[in-house]
């Protein structure tokens, strides 16, 4: 009977070691699987990091040319002593009406420019708010002791400034460039 016993403890026994030994064999699996894992993960973290990197790099990049192309279509030119024009082309949204109103403003500070003609030749079309942005820089200009003219509003531009009802009557308004530098070198003589 002690023969049974003991051989029942050692079966136990033995159940139990092959059962430690599958579990460490489960859980080394598991170790490995979750080693795998883990430097997949640091791969993909190194990828991500380089990744951000180069989108940072994408967007300065990006960042820069845009600055470059809101300064190229919109320059602004001394064409005259004390003169100063801005042709504007295309279409003037909130952006670029801030981006113009800030270039000006350090242009006439810079330059200490006595006269700013603003060229809408090239606008096809404005709306009430182009308008508006347009009288705002006339303003802010004559603030810093500019004289402003518009040149080259158009038979279209000027039926839909009328249509919406804009009120220019503040503001110097002349077919042409040419006409603008003509009033404007007359305010400096008169100066």
């Amino acid at each position: 009977m002690a023969d049974d016993a003991f051989a029942k403890v050692e079966a136990t026994v033995l159940e139990l070691v092959t059962h430690i030994k599958t579990a460490t064999l489960a859980n080394q699996d598991k170790e490995a699987s979750l080693l795998i894992q883990q430097r997949r993960l640091e791969t993909q973290a190194a990828q991500l990091r380089i990744q951000k990197h180069d989108l940072r790099a994408k967007v300065e990049t990006i960042e820069i040319q845009a600055a470059a192309i809101r300064e190229l279509s919109t320059p602004i030119m001394e064409v005259w002593d004390d003169v100063l024009v801005v042709p504007i082309i295309g279409m003037v949204d909130t952006q670029r009406s801030v981006d113009i109103m800030e270039r000006v403003l350090a242009a006439i500070a810079m330059q200490g420019a006595r006269c700013l003609i603003i060229d809408i030749t090239g606008v096809d079309t404005v709306d009430t708010r182009t308008a508006d942005y347009l009288i705002k820089i006339v303003d802010a200009a004559k603030l810093l002791g500019a004289f402003c003219v518009i040149t080259g509003i158009g038979p279209g531009v000027a039926q839909t400034l009328v249509a919406l009802g804009v009120d220019l009557s503040g503001v110097t308004t002349l077919r042409n460039l040419k006409q603008g530098l003509r009033a404007c070198l007359r305010q400096l003589a008169a100066d």
